[in-house]
């Protein structure tokens, strides 16, 4: 039986318009910009559940371990957090709709790939099994010529 993974698992990847992204980066310094790429992939690999405010301090403080000088300001960290850039605030934490909404779709396409390529593994397991006895093709022998010893 194959395991079944995490969908944070199987799904390694989102969606990245650069145009959009572009538009909305425009204005944003570099701490921002870096503090918003590791928020949406932290939020796409934890199954698109509400950022707390545990998990942001987390996240900034590791970019201050990379570099001890990229302190973000908290009027930074505040601009950022902001409908402009993605985030929406919510009782339970950050969410992004937008990424939300392709997460829906991702998994839906991964389900339905996974079921496709389950059908066909069941596929040929049922006709192996409907062969008769003996009928099943021989694996292909090497042949060994006298001349090769």
């Amino acid at each position: 039986m194959t395991p079944i993974r995490k969908p944070s698992t199987a799904l390694q990847w989102h969606p990245h318009y650069s145009a959009t992204e572009s538009a909305i980066i425009d204005m944003a310094n570099s701490r921002q910009i870096a503090l918003r790429i590791r928020l949406r992939n932290f939020y796409w690999l934890n199954e698109c559940r509400p950022i707390g405010t545990t998990s942001l301090a987390m996240q900034r403080k590791k970019m201050v371990l990379i570099d001890p000088r990229d302190v973000m300001t908290e009027e930074e960290v505040k601009e950022l957090l902001t409908d402009h850039y993605g985030f929406y605030s919510t009782p339970e934490g950050l969410i992004i709709p937008e990424m939300d909404e392709a997460r829906v779709a991702a998994v839906g396409a991964s389900e339905a790939r996974s079921d496709r390529a389950g059908a066909g593994g069941r596929a040929k397991a049922l006709k192996a099994k409907e062969m008769p006895q003996g009928t099943q093709p021989m694996p292909k022998m090497a042949v060994i010529n006298d001349d090769d010893f």
